[in-house]
C-alpha cells in the first residue's frame, strides 16, 4: 500500500478536525492529525449521527495479564526469574502513580507458523500501557501485525481502554509497514491522581517521517503499573471470553523497544524484577525478553528460550 494524503486536500496552515462524542458516558474523543509538514489542528466541527472515521474490521481485544501458576498455587518463574504469563511478554514496572509512558520500536515482518491447531489467522501486538498488571483496568496503544494461513500480512495501529475492545485507527490514512519506526506515548494531563474520573489523557502514535496521530480521552484507574509488551490479542467477536480466544503468535523474529520512559524518566528496568516471558500451554517459551540495555531498552524474540 502506497503512502499519500488519501482523501485529503490539505494546504499548509489549513485547519481541520473531528470531534466525536460517543454515547458512552464521560468519554469525549478528540482526533487531531498531523501529516508530513502540513498541520491539521482543531476547528470544532461536531459530527452528529455520523460513523467514526476508524476501521472496525478485524477488531481485537487486549486482555489483562494471566499468570502461569504451579500446582502449589504460586506464580511460576523462568530461568532468569522472569514472571511467566500466558500472553504478555516484555517488561512491567509496579508502584506508581504512573502518569506517562513511552517507547519506540520498528514494526516487524511477520510470517505464518504451522501450529497443530492450524489457525487461519495469527496476530501479534506491540504496545505501551498503564495499569492492567494485577488489575482489569488498562489504557494502551500500539501496533498489530497479522498474517493469514496463506502468508498475507496486514499491519495496523490501535488504542484501547479496557474492558471495551480495541479501536483500530483508520488504516487508509495511517499506513503501517514493516520497517516503520513507531513511537507510542501515553500522557496524563495535570492534575493527575489515582481513580480520578475526569482527568484527561493524550495518546499519541508517531510513524517517523510519515504521520502523527493523537487522541484525547478520559481514563480513571489506580495508575499502579506501566508496561511495554508483545502480546497475541483475541477476537472477542468470535467468543464470549477474550482470554479464551487469544491468537496464535506468528513468527515476528525480534522486536526491540528503545527510548523507553516512565513519568518522563528512564525506568531503569531490571531483568529479575521487571521481565515477563510468555509461554504456550505446554510451558514452552513463546515470546522472550532480553536483558535490558541502559535500563530503557530491550529486545523481544519469538519462540526461543532464555539463556541459562
Amino acid at each position: 500500500m502506497g503512502r499519500g494524503k488519501t482523501g485529503l486536500q490539505v494546504r499548509p496552515s489549513q485547519l481541520f478536525s473531528f470531534i466525536i462524542r460517543f454515547s458512552v458516558p464521560t468519554v469525549v474523543l478528540i482526533w487531531m492529525v498531523t501529516g508530513w509538514t502540513d498541520t491539521i489542528t482543531p476547528n470544532a466541527i461536531t459530527l452528529k449521527n455520523a460513523a467514526p472515521s476508524f476501521d472496525s474490521a478485524h477488531q481485537l481485544s487486549h486482555a489483562q495479564m494471566v499468570r502461569r501458576m504451579g500446582p502449589d498455587g504460586r506464580s511460576l518463574r523462568g530461568q532468569r526469574n522472569d514472571n511467566l504469563l500466558s500472553f504478555w511478554s516484555g517488561y512491567v514496572v509496579t508502584g506508581g502513580p504512573f502518569t506517562s509512558a513511552q517507547a519506540t520500536w520498528v514494526v516487524p515482518t511477520v510470517s505464518y507458523v504451522s501450529y497443530p491447531a492450524a489457525p487461519q489467522v495469527e496476530t501479534v501486538s506491540n504496545w505501551v500501557g498503564i495499569d492492567g498488571y494485577n488489575e482489569s483496568q488498562l489504557i494502551q496503544l500500539g501496533t498489530s501485525q497479522t498474517v493469514t494461513k496463506d502468508n498475507v500480512a496486514t499491519y495496523s495501529v490501535w488504542y484501547e481502554i479496557l474492558p471495551p475492545t480495541s479501536v483500530n485507527i483508520n488504516a487508509t490514512r495511517f499506513v503501517v509497514s514493516p520497517g516503520d519506526t513507531i513511537t507510542a506515548s501515553i500522557q496524563c494531563i495535570a492534575p493527575c491522581a489515582p481513580n480520578n474520573p475526569t482527568q484527561p489523557w493524550v495518546l499519541g502514535i508517531v510513524n517517523k517521517d510519515h504521520w502523527t496521530f493523537t487522541i484525547q480521552l478520559q481514563y480513571s484507574a489506580p495508575l499502579l503499573t506501566a508496561e511495554w509488551i508483545v502480546e497475541p490479542p483475541s477476537s472477542p467477536s468470535d467468543c464470549s471470553n477474550p482470554v479464551d480466544c487469544m491468537s496464535y503468535l506468528p513468527d515476528f523474529g525480534s522486536t526491540t523497544f528503545t527510548a523507553i520512559s516512565l513519568n518522563n524518566a528512564n525506568p531503569n528496568l531490571s531483568r529479575s524484577q521487571n521481565a515477563i516471558m510468555a509461554t504456550d500451554p505446554n510451558g514452552k517459551a513463546w515470546s522472550v525478553p532480553s536483558d535490558p540495555v541502559g535500563g530503557n531498552s530491550f529486545t523481544m524474540t519469538f519462540g526461543r528460550p532464555p539463556s541459562p
